[in-house]
């Protein structure tokens, strides 16, 4: 059982997770311009794993449940501040097409992730949260993922692993996947256009 967050737990995790963030956007700067482009946040990401990794290594834990407690409340507000830069004028002029559009990948999202995810990662509770997560992915983004696997777990019980997969295959690798595609189609157009 974890011990329950307190304020300096509270504050040793949220001085860790803006630590990450100013120095991985001191990063971002830093190498703004290189030939290959990586996005401020993936460098947060990256400086955010070796201060977790780098103070379990010298025998300094960070509050796993003050972090959590952090990470939902960040979850949170950018969800809502999401929701809150929609335009309701132009939803409604769009809304046949994006209802359109809206079912059918509803439609293909569940069924990839009942025939295909589930499946695939051993049709156990661990693989059913990850399904949930993937429709998270298939239908918004890493947010919307771990909100629904936040949602599952708190009414079925923990997945410990999906927790662990999910944000670092979403939020980290899925990220240095896309970065190393872009470069892969774009890089050669730039070179023959002289950009």
């Amino acid at each position: 059982m974890s011990t329950p967050v307190t304020a300096t737990s509270f504050i040793s995790s949220l001085a860790a997770a803006l630590a990450a963030v100013v120095a991985g956007q001191a990063l971002g700067s830093a190498f703004e311009g290189a030939a290959i482009t990586v996005p401020g946040f993936l460098w947060c990401l990256i400086v955010g794993l070796i201060i977790r990794n780098g103070a379990s290594a010298v025998g300094a834990h960070l509050h796993d449940a003050a972090s959590e407690l952090i990470g939902s409340v960040c979850l949170s507000l950018f969800l809502t501040w999401t929701m809150m830069t929609l335009h309701l004028a132009d939803v409604v002029h769009m809304a046949g097409p994006l209802l359109i559009i809206l079912a059918a990948q509803t439609i293909l999202v569940a069924a990839w992730a009942t025939w295909v995810t589930f499946p695939a990662l051993g049709r156990d509770y661990e693989s059913a949260i990850i399904a949930g997560a993937f429709c998270g992915f298939g239908m918004g983004a890493t947010a919307t993922a771990v909100a629904n696997m936040q949602a599952l777990t708190r009414r079925h019980g923990p997945a410990p692993q999906a927790f662990v997969v999910v944000p670092i295959c979403g939020a980290f690798f899925i990220d240095l996947m896309n970065l190393a595609v872009l470069t892969f189609f774009l890089l050669p157009g730039l070179i023959v256009s002289g950009g």
